[in-house]
């Protein structure tokens, strides 16, 4: 009974519900666009901007630090006893 309540509530909360209407006008603007050929520009505001550049800068310095830290890891010595070790077979 307490979901038929339920269901009932969600009924009645829409009864005054109207549908969206568009501005009259709305379609001619959209086809003058489309005929002028004007494309629509993101407008990102300056605070992204350098927010998304500060992020690219931190991506890439973690590259290079991650790529310098591994040449100083593997160096010639450790390369040639990590071949070394590895076994072929002849078949």
């Amino acid at each position: 009974m307490e979901r038929q309540d339920h269901i009932g509530e969600i009924f009645e909360s829409i009864k005054g519900m109207q549908k969206a209407v568009p501005s009259p006008f709305l379609f001619e603007q959209i086809t003058q666009r489309i005929s002028k050929g004007e494309k629509m520009q993101l407008k990102i505001s300056p605070f992204m901007k350098w927010g998304l550049a500060a992020v690219v800068l931190i991506i890439l310095s973690l590259n290079v630090l991650s790529v310098a830290k591994s040449n100083t890891i593997a160096s010639e010595e450790n390369i040639v006893s990590y071949f070394n070790t590895i076994k072929t077979y002849n078949y």
